[in-house]
C-alpha cells in the first residue's frame, strides 16, 4: 500500500536524544522507486518489499488443523542450541538444523529480543522460523526431503509522506518540530553537508521539505524507509536533491539534473559543527599568548563526538604528534591530506595504512596535546599546503553516467513534480 500524508508541523515532539544532536546547527532496506501523488490526495497500491524471497510451502504431510506455533524470546547470553535445549531439544536435532542450508546459518547470530517460533506436531519438530529483523525471517521446513531454509522478506507497505518546518536554531530541531525522526534528519543533514556548512549558512527563517518513505507491516511502523527528495532553502540559495538508483542498484543523491550532490569532499567532519577558531596566519596563540598560524579549523564539540572522515583515502598516520596530541592523518590521492588533532581515542578498528571511507567514524573528540578544551582541530591540505577548510574550493563526484541520464530522468520526475507542487502550496499559504 502506498499512502502519502503530511507531518508538517510547528511543535517538537521530543528532546534531543544525544548532546552532540542538540549542537546540530543550521547542521538496510533499499526500494525500488515508486510514483507519487499529488499532494492532498491518497492513493492506495499493493507493494511488497522489493526483491521479496518466494515463501516456503508446507509439506502435504503437514497436518490440516490450524496451526500452533511455540514462541520463545532469545535471552541475552543464549546461543541457538541453548534456546533449543531450554525448549526440549537434543544437540543432535541442532546439528541437523544447521545441515538444512546456508541461510540457516543465521542462527549462529541470533540476538535477545528476537522471536524464534516452533510448529510441533506428534511426530516432531516440522517447522522453525527465526525473526532476523522485522521485516525480514529465517523460515526453515523438516519434513521436507531434503529439508528446506530460507530467508524471507516480508511483505511490507510503503506509505510516502512529506514534512516541511521553516528553520528557527538548527536543522535537528526544526526536523524534530516537522515530526521526523533521529535517523531521518541526520540523513537530510547528510545529503545537504556537503554544499551547506551548518553553521554558517544557515539562518532563522530558512526552510526545508523532504519526501520520504516509512515500512509498514500489519499497519504498524516498523521501520523509516529512505528519503526521495528535499529541498532546502536558505537566505542565498534554494538547493534541490532526489534520490537516484542506478542500474547496478546503488544508490546516490543528485541534482534535478543529474549532478552528484556527494562531493569527493565534505565540509564537515563532525555530526556538528561550531568553529570556535577559525583558519588565521596571525591568530594569538590561547596558551603560548604568542602569534602563531593557525592552519586549520577548530570546531568545539562535547567529549566523544564521532569525527568522521571527509573523504576517501589511506591512513599515512595513527598516534601522538607534538601540540597535536592524539592525531590522525589521511592520505587522499595524490593531491589531498586532511589532518585531525586533539583526539580523544580512535576507531577501534583504524590501523595505520588501511583504507577508510568518506563519512566512515575514525575517532572521537577529545583535548589531547595543547587545547584548552574538548574540539577537533581540522587541516585541509592540497600538495602539502594548508588551506583554508571553509573556504577551499571540493572536487565533485562522479555525476549520473550520461547512458543512464534518460532513465535517471524517468526516475526522479515524480518527486521532482512533487517538491514543486509542495513548494507552490507554501507559496500560497505565506
Amino acid at each position: 500500500m502506498v499512502l502519502f500524508g503530511s507531518n508538517d508541523s510547528s511543535q517538537p515532539n521530543s528532546e534531543p536524544s544525544a548532546r552532540y544532536r542538540q549542537q546540530l546547527l543550521g547542521s538496510e532496506m533499499q526500494l525500488s522507486p515508486l510514483p507519487l501523488p499529488f499532494a492532498g490526495s491518497t492513493t492506495t497500491e499493493s507493494t511488497p518489499q522489493q526483491k521479496t524471497s518466494p515463501s516456503i510451502e508446507p509439506s502435504d504431510t503437514i497436518e490440516t488443523a490450524p496451526i500452533k506455533w511455540r514462541s520463545e524470546r532469545i535471552k541475552a547470553g543464549d546461543s541457538f542450541a541453548i534456546a533449543m535445549q531450554r525448549l526440549g531439544h537434543s544437540a543432535s536435532m541442532v546439528a541437523n538444523i544447521m545441515l538444512t542450508g546456508p541461510a540457516a546459518q543465521q542462527l549462529t547470530h541470533i540476538k535477545p529480543g528476537h522471536l524464534l517460533e516452533l510448529y510441533e506436531t506428534k511426530t516432531g519438530l516440522e517447522q522453525i522460523r527465526y525473526e532476523i529483523d522485522p521485516l525480514t525471517r529465517l523460515e526453515i521446513i523438516l519434513n521436507t526431503t531434503p529439508p528446506k531454509a530460507a530467508v524471507v522478506d516480508l511483505p511490507v507497505e510503503t506509505r510516502f509522506r512529506h514534512a516541511s518546518a521553516d528553520i528557527d536554531s538548527s536543522l535537528y530541531l526544526a526536523g524534530l518540530k516537522a515530526d521526523l525522526s533521529d535517523a531521518l534528519i541526520m540523513e537530510l543533514a547528510n545529503i545537504f553537508g556537503w554544499d551547506v556548512d551548518f553553521t554558517l549558512d544557515l539562518r532563522k527563517g530558512d526552510r526545508f521539505t523532504v519526501v520520504y518513505s516509512e515500512l509498514y507491516l500489519n499497519a504498524e511502523k516498523v521501520s523509516d524507509g529512505q528519503i526521495y527528495a528535499a529541498e532546502l532553502i536558505t537566505r542565498r540559495r534554494q538547493i534541490r536533491a532526489t534520490r537516484y538508483e542506478d542500474k547496478s542498484g546503488a544508490i546516490s543523491y543528485y541534482t534535478p539534473e543529474g549532478k552528484s550532490m556527494r562531493k569527493a569532499f565534505s565540509q564537515n567532519p563532525l555530526p556538528i559543527t561550531r568553529v570556535t577558531s577559525r583558519f588565521n596566519p596571525n591568530r594569538l596563540h590561547p596558551i603560548f599568548k604568542t602569534r602563531r598560524p593557525h592552519r586549520g579549523v577548530d570546531y568545539g564539540a562535547a567529549s566523544g563526538t564521532p569525527v568522521r572522515t571527509t573523504g576517501d583515502g589511506k591512513v599515512i598516520f595513527k598516534g601522538k604528534k607534538n601540540g597535536y596530541g592524539n592525531t590522525v592523518i589521511i592520505q587522499h590521492g595524490q593531491r589531498y591530506t586532511t589532518l585531525y588533532a586533539h583526539l580523544k581515542s580512535f576507531s577501534r578498528k583504524l590501523r595505520q595504512g588501511s583504507s577508510v571511507k568518506q563519512g566512515q567514524t575514525i575517532a572521537y573528540v577529545g583535548q589531547t596535546g595543547w587545547a584548552t578544551g574538548p574540539h577537533l582541530h581540522y587541516e585541509f591540505r592540497v600538495n602539502g599546503v594548508h588551506k583554508n577548510p571553509l573556504t577551499v574550493k571540493l572536487p565533485p563526484a562522479t555525476p549520473v553516467k550520461p547512458n543512464e541520464k534518460h532513465r535517471f530522468l524517468a526516475q526522479v520526475k515524480p518527486y521532482i513534480e512533487q517538491l514543486d507542487t509542495l513548494s507552490s502550496h507554501q507559496l500560497a499559504s505565506n
